[in-house]
């Protein structure tokens, strides 16, 4: 296990495994400065980065961008070198995969469903990639639950590299339900329809409308629905009832809730419609769902 300070407030750890390390970061709370985080990509590497939750700017040689809660950028661009930036009182959570090359061809082989782009890397055709999107709840859920795992034990291990296997089948293979990868969204519009995102995952008690979130970003809510529904796959009100759940199957598994207080935590005041709901959608009930992961103060 390797540990790293980047900055005195931003804490970063890595676990290491036969064939890709992980490395989870978070900015601590109440950070009264701004940080800069700076990194020059290695050769031969396959780096993936996902936002648990909040934000951050990327400054990259030719090109800004900004990762917020929800989005992933995939990377290998050997020898560049780019810089984090992180906001003064923000709170930022965040996980990396490093995998190098061969060891990434020998995983996808030669299955028809990984990327395109992933494809053309692996068999030499690009040299490059730089691939940004969001991803679905579903996705980040699994990452979370490898940000919360416990890291320094050994048996724990054999889970935290199982899931982090998963993760990556889900980020290497193509489109899922869900997910921006296919996106015809103006860049302009993505920018606020990650607001958008943003705003429903920081309260999901706040049950905003659509009107309401319209107007936080300039869009009609007309053009606010298709353009969502176009760019993560899903409409408002899916995206919200599935993150919901996934929020409520992450307290009942980490012990946080019972089944009832989950349930009324994201708005369900009927147990027995809340269990159809979470078995149509995990293939569970409710009092199925077992403690995986502890959470740990990381």
């Amino acid at each position: 296990m390797g540990h790293a300070i980047l900055d005195d407030m931003l804490r970063c750890e890595t676990k290491d495994f036969q064939t890709f390390s992980i490395t989870r970061f978070q900015l601590a709370p109440g950070a009264r400065r701004h940080v800069v985080s700076s990194f020059t990509q290695p050769e031969g590497l396959l780096e993936i980065g996902l936002c648990l939750h909040g934000k951050w700017d990327l400054s990259m040689p030719e090109r800004s961008l900004v990762a917020v809660t929800g989005s992933v950028g995939m990377m290998h661009l050997p020898g560049a070198f780019w810089q984090s930036h992180f906001d003064a009182d923000s709170t930022c959570r965040g996980i990396g995969i490093a995998i190098p090359l061969h060891e990434l061809a020998r995983y996808v082989a030669d299955s028809p469903h990984v990327r395109k782009n992933i494809r053309a890397l692996i068999e030499g055709k690009t040299g490059e990639l730089a691939h940004f999107c969001s991803v679905a709840p579903e996705v980040i859920s699994l990452a979370t639950v490898i940000y919360t795992g416990i890291w320094d034990e050994p048996l724990q291990g054999l889970l935290l590299e199982a899931k982090t296997m998963e993760l990556l089948h889900h980020l290497l293979i193509n489109p899922l339900h869900g997910e921006g990868f296919l996106s015809s969204v103006p860049r302009d519009d993505v920018r606020k329809l990650n607001v958008v995102r943003e705003i429903i995952l920081a309260d999901l008690e706040a049950n905003m409308t659509i009107s309401e979130l319209a107007r936080l970003t300039g869009l009609s809510p007309s053009k606010l629905k298709s353009s969502f529904k176009r760019h993560f796959g899903s409409t408002i009100h899916d995206f919200i009832r599935q993150a919901k759940l996934e929020h409520a199957k992450r307290m009942i598994e980490s012990g946080e809730m019972n089944v009832t207080e989950a349930a009324l935590s994201v708005g369900y005041s009927s147990l027995g419609h809340f269990s159809r709901i979470f078995k149509d959608t995990f293939g569970l009930l409710p009092k199925e769902a077992s403690r995986t992961f502890i959470g740990t103060s990381f």
